[in-house]
């Protein structure tokens, strides 16, 4: 069962291409794409600058330190987090989790001083790692509008992989789920997230239950939510 509606797109390819190209200047250059705190002639030169409402500046940490905002991007593409609607340089947020502890939820709201609000949902984000999470609302950004202030709610907790009952792999598109127990499972559920590697893309995550698996059994899924990457598990929870 799948935590948000899936359908595959023929255009897949195009839009892989697309999204890595924009994930691989980030890495590349350590600089923010479309990056907007204040423009290079109003910010000033002192190497401590205090985020406040009148010199914004990514990257932004939350005020409980657990999630850093990296930047504010354009992406014109098929938008996981709007059921893959497509449109044309819709605001994306690079967001890393900077805990120890797995994100289950975060809730975002980015304002603009121009009146625009962006909203951003990121579920089952493990500790370090890094996605990039659309608005909810396919909401374009120009590239030129700065950003004034972000605000967060966020939960952390444990996650579990389940190590010793199951073993999970990928084959590009499937996950292959093993019972490596010497007992019955049972309603194993496996939450997934669609990773290039370096980082996951959308803000939200996907669920596949197994009823029944046993002892020394695999069973392989098909996975059709992931336009972009490959499935790759995050969490499993077993009754």
């Amino acid at each position: 069962m799948s935590r948000n509606t899936r359908k595959k797109r023929s255009g897949s390819k195009k839009w892989i291409i697309i999204l890595f190209s924009i994930i691989g200047i980030l890495a590349v250059t350590g600089a923010v794409v479309f990056m907007h705190g204040r423009s290079l002639q109003s910010r000033t030169d002192t190497a401590d600058v205090e985020t406040t409402e009148e010199s914004f500046q990514f990257p932004y940490t939350s005020e409980d330190g657990n999630i850093q905002f990296l930047s504010l991007i354009q992406f014109t593409g098929p938008n996981p987090d709007a059921e893959n609607a497509v449109s044309e340089d819709i605001a994306g947020l690079q967001i890393q989790n900077i805990s120890e502890q797995y994100l289950k939820e975060a809730d975002v709201k980015v304002l603009m001083e121009d009146g625009t609000e962006y909203h951003f949902l990121v579920k089952d984000l493990p500790a370090g790692s890094e996605t990039v999470a659309f608005d909810l609302s396919n909401q374009s950004y120009d590239g030129q509008a700065v950003c004034r202030e972000i605000q967060c709610t966020a939960q952390t907790g444990e996650s579990s992989m389940g190590e010793e009952r199951v073993e999970i792999s990928t084959d590009e598109s499937k996950l292959i789920i093993t019972n490596i127990s010497d007992q019955q499972i049972e309603n194993a559920a496996v939450i997934y997230r669609c990773s290039t590697g370096d980082s996951y893309i959308g803000g939200i995550s996907y669920e596949i239950t197994v009823s029944e698996l046993a002892a020394g059994e695999s069973f392989e899924f098909e996975d059709t939510a992931c336009i972009f990457g490959t499935p790759e598990a995050v969490g499993v929870e077993i009754d």
